[in-house]
C-alpha cells in the first residue's frame, strides 16, 4: 500500500482520487474543501471504472469555416498555433459523450471526505514531498512554481457565458458547433465566437474575448484563463495532470483517472 497525496479536488482530483482508493492505496487530498462549479456544457470522453453513471449519449461535433481559420481566431497571438491540434481535427462526427457532473457528483459524495481543507504553498509541498510516496497534483501548475521569474505559463484568454448560440433544437439534442470562419467586426455576434455546445440539457458559447460579446449577452458569462503550454519544472517528484494541472492544451478530465493508474501500478 501506498500513501498517496493528491492536490486538489475538482474532477481531475476526484478522478485521481478513485484510481487510487480502486488500488487500495491510502489517499489525502489536500485543497480548499469546496465543490467546483460545473458551469456550461461540459462532458466526459471515457467512462470510469465502478461508477455507476448514465450513458452514454451521442454528441454530434460540428465544423462551420475551416480548422485553420479556427485555430487562428483563438491562438493566433500566441505564436506558431500550426503546431496547436484543435477540438474539431479530433472530435468531427460523431462519439460518445459521458456526464461529467454526474460523475463529479457522485466522486463527490464517495470521496470528499478524505479532503484536508488547506491551501497549499511551497511550504506544505516541501513538507509533504517527503512524506508522501506519490503526489498528483492537479492544483493550477503555476501554484507549483517556486522560480515564477524564469517559468512561463502561455495560454489565453476567452470570454465563457451560459447561452445556446446555434439553431434551435428540439428533444435532448447533444451537440457541438465549432466556429471557424473569420472574425468581421461588422457582425461580432456571428463570427466572435469560436464555439457553442449544448449538451446534457447545459448550454455555453465561447467567445474569443470580452469585446466581442454582444451588450445582449453580457452579464452571463466570466472570462477563463486556458492553459496552453509550461516549462516549469519545479517539484519534479510530483506528477501533474489535468489540464491546469499539466497546464497542457488538449487533456482531457478522464486522463487524469488513466495517469493515476499508470504511475500507482509502477
Amino acid at each position: 500500500m501506498k500513501r498517496v497525496a493528491i492536490f486538489g479536488c475538482g474532477p481531475a482530483g476526484m478522478l485521481a482520487a478513485h484510481a487510487a482508493k480502486m488500488m487500495k492505496h491510502q489517499v489525502t487530498i489536500f485543497s480548499k474543501k469546496q465543490k467546483s462549479a460545473m458551469l456550461g456544457a461540459q462532458y466526459m470522453h471515457r467512462s470510469i471504472p465502478h461508477l455507476s453513471i448514465a450513458g452514454p449519449v451521442k454528441l454530434e461535433y460540428m465544423l462551420e469555416g475551416t480548422i485553420e481559420g479556427y485555430r487562428e481566431k483563438i491562438y493566433g497571438d500566441v505564436g506558431n498555433y500550426d503546431e496547436l491540434y484543435v477540438s474539431p481535427q479530433l472530435f468531427i462526427g460523431t462519439h460518445e459523450a459521458w456526464s461529467i457532473r454526474e460523475c463529479y457528483n457522485l466522486l463527490w459524495f464517495y470521496y470528499n471526505h478524505l479532503v484536508m481543507d488547506v491551501d497549499i504553498d511551497q511550504r506544505m509541498i516541501q513538507t509533504l514531498v517527503g512524506s508522501y510516496d506519490v503526489i498528483i497534483s492537479t492544483i493550477p501548475a503555476p501554484l507549483l512554481c517556486y522560480q515564477p521569474e524564469r517559468h512561463q505559463f502561455k495560454s489565453v484568454s476567452v470570454y465563457i457565458d451560459d447561452l445556446w448560440n446555434g439553431p434551435a433544437t428540439q428533444g435532448d439534442s447533444n451537440i457541438v458547433i465549432c466556429n471557424g470562419r473569420k472574425y468581421d467586426e461588422r457582425y461580432p455576434g456571428h463570427t466572435g465566437w469560436y464555439r457553442t455546445s449544448l449538451i446534457f440539457g447545459h448550454s455555453n458559447t465561447e467567445w474569443i474575448s470580452q469585446a466581442k460579446v454582444p451588450n445582449s449577452r453580457r452579464g452571463r458569462g466570466a472570462i477563463v484563463r486556458k492553459p496552453i503550454s509550461t516549462d516549469c519544472d519545479c517539484w519534479p517528484q510530483i506528477i501533474r495532470t489535468g489540464r491546469y494541472g499539466a497546464w497542457r492544451k488538449g487533456v482531457l478530465s478522464h486522463e487524469a483517472f488513466e495517469l493515476a493508474l499508470e504511475v500507482l501500478s509502477q
